[in-house]
């Protein structure tokens, strides 16, 4: 991994990367993945609820089914993360119920 270090910014406008390499959020910036990962990186290596992060996305709008929405949501998320430059991993992990 030679030093590299994930570079989170979101005051002022959202950006991140690793080491020199941009994770491209691009036409999804403000997507509900986007969002979420936005949300993980308050906090990194704690744990939120189903609840209070399905509060955070979709607070007042209405969703027809908040779970699946999120469910969907943490797919695309972690296929992204997959997808980035950043190195193999399990970001992403559910407990419980």
């Amino acid at each position: 991994m030679g030093g590299k270090k994930l570079t989170v910014k979101m005051l002022g406008g959202f950006s991140a990367s690793y080491g020199e390499e941009v994770l491209a959020f691009g036409r999804q910036r403000e997507s509900k993945f986007c969002q979420l990962f936005q949300i993980l990186m308050t906090r990194p290596g704690q744990g939120f609820s189903k609840m209070d992060i399905a509060e955070s996305l979709y607070g007042r709008e209405e969703v027809e089914n908040p779970n699946a929405s999120l469910n969907n949501t943490i797919f695309r998320l972690r296929r992204y993360l997959e997808e980035s430059p950043l190195p193999p991993g399990g970001y992403l992990t559910l407990w419980g119920g």
